[in-house]
């Protein structure tokens, strides 16, 4: 005899690293002049086209690039371009999944009047994945315990690209080089049909003017309107985001002031929620077979919160790392190397470096360029969390005579906090054995102590309604006792 189950899925929220590659693209200066030294660089990747074939994803993408230089003469130029690449992937244990790349490492090398750049692209995955929670059916031999579970399930994921536009004034006529962006996400509102992504874009461009170069730093905030078909005003939702591209085009307004007009291309996975309740079976037995129920754990943790911490570092430079230091023409953040995290019950700390591009004047007044890294160390207390992300801006610096270079910058944490959540449920039950007839009328059980009806009647195999009724009471909790009075059907010979 088979038991009958009915199937139910819970969706949840799934992220994980698909892949990583390298790239590779050269480009040539301007009047290709020979390039004595890069003195800034931008590598934004996207994916521009995706696709399911077989059990493959296969994707492509490209990475804008802005490099800033100086060529022999000492003139500073920019050149910008971009590398495509084309790749497939094997996406497991995750479905409905949007690819969102990121730069995990680049390098420049010059030859004449080429620059060779090379970097390592990794690909996250976002998605989702369903638990399947079977529910055994009761009929006339088979009892279930259940038990109502509240639940937090996933109910919409989308994702979707967009455009940032804000025109910002500039203290004076500069030309764009080299754009840098990042996005912070500050919280999403869920609407009926639609979600509100609210955040801030860090801005950082290096830019040249006839008295020089200079660090142009930006905090642009924002409110876009994704569209989500399920999501429900009142609905809790969690955004995951980055910036694709940044352009700059600069123009004079009706006032003749110098106007930045940035336009920064950014992509975001929504993931909406609802609250529920969902019917679980804890254990079973049978009244007529010997049975043995499969006990399932199922994780259903879920995204509790997502928020930005803003944590504020400085380091200083011993002199004698920079002994031919005269100026610092302008600080820009290189990069935010994604922190270490260890996490438990009572803290989550966060460990890394933002890596900071120095370009400075030495001694003989040329133009210099030198990394950085600038460490930090955040604590949180009494978080569990998961770290999405970290990104960087550089607030001012200071250059000490005789002392140092003292840096001072702002780094953005994006943690993802986790409530951890377990589900156990039978999942499966198997007949062991056919059920041992007791010619008894009447039975007795010695109860043990805090015992409930199920727990009795499937001791004594007998549904729960009829111990109940025939020992007038269903709190055992207290009874020492327990009788059954079975019928008894007898044969009589001729």
């Amino acid at each position: 005899m088979a038991f009958e189950f009915n199937e139910m899925s819970l969706s949840k929220e799934k992220q994980e690293n698909v892949c990583q590659f390298s790239i590779s693209g050269k480009f040539s200066s301007q009047d290709d002049s020979p390039v004595k030294r890069v003195l800034d660089i931008s590598l934004m990747p996207k994916i521009t086209e995706c696709d399911n074939a077989f059990e493959f994803q296969n994707f492509s993408g490209v990475a804008n690039v802005q490099i800033a230089y100086e060529n022999d003469d000492g003139e500073i130029d920019s050149i910008a371009g971009t590398i495509e690449w084309q790749n497939k992937v094997e996406i497991e244990n995750i479905s409905n999944a949007s690819l969102m790349p990121y730069i995990i490492d680049k390098e420049t090398k010059i030859s004449g009047s080429t620059i060779y750049v090379n970097a390592m692209v990794g690909v996250a995955g976002y998605g989702q994945s369903e638990i399947k929670i079977a529910i055994p059916q009761e009929d006339n031999s088979l009892v279930v315990k259940k038990e109502e579970r509240s639940v937090v399930s996933l109910e919409d994921k989308v994702f979707e690209k967009f455009n940032i536009i804000e025109d910002v004034q500039l203290d004076d006529d500069f030309e764009p080089m080299v754009s840098h962006g990042a996005i912070n996400v500050v919280d999403v509102v869920c609407n009926d049909g639609s979600a509100t992504i609210n955040g801030q874009i860090a801005f950082e461009m290096l830019a040249k003017s006839e008295d020089g170069i200079k660090a142009i730093t930006k905090t642009i905030d924002f409110s876009q309107e994704v569209e989500c078909a399920r999501s429900v005003a009142g609905n809790t939702a969690f955004a995951i985001a980055n910036v694709e591209n940044v352009s700059v085009v600069v123009s004079k307004n009706n006032e003749q002031k110098t106007m930045a007009n940035i336009t920064a291309e950014c992509g975001a996975c929504v993931y909406v929620y609802k609250n529920g309740t969902i019917s679980v079976a804890l254990d079973a037995y049978s009244c007529d077979q010997e049975v043995m129920p499969a006990i399932t754990c199922a994780d259903v943790s879920y995204t509790s919160d997502i928020k930005t911490y803003k944590e504020e570092i400085a380091a200083e430079t011993p002199i004698e790392e920079l002994p031919e230091i005269d100026e610092v023409v302008a600080t820009i953040c290189y990069d935010c190397v994604k922190p270490n995290l260890q996490s438990d019950e009572l803290k989550t700390t966060l460990s890394g470096a933002v890596i900071v591009q120095v370009i400075y004047r030495n001694e003989s007044k040329e133009l210099c360029a030198q990394t950085k890294a600038l460490p930090y160390e955040y604590v949180l207390d009494g978080q569990y969390c998961q770290c999405l992300g970290a990104n960087a801006s550089i607030k001012n610096y200071r250059l000490h005579a005789g002392h140092g270079l003292e840096i001072n910058a702002e780094v953005n944490f994006t943690l993802k906090q986790v409530q951890e959540e377990f589900l156990t449920f039978v999942s499966e039950i198997n007949i062991v054995g056919e059920k041992e007839d007791d010619d008894a009328g009447v039975v007795m059980l010695i109860t043990k102590e805090n015992e409930d009806l199920f727990a009795v009647s499937k001791e004594l195999k007998v549904r729960p309604e009829v111990v109940s009724a025939q020992n007038e009471t269903e709190d055992f909790s207290s009874k020492n006792q327990v009788f059954v009075y079975k019928t008894q059907t007898a044969t009589f010979e001729e």
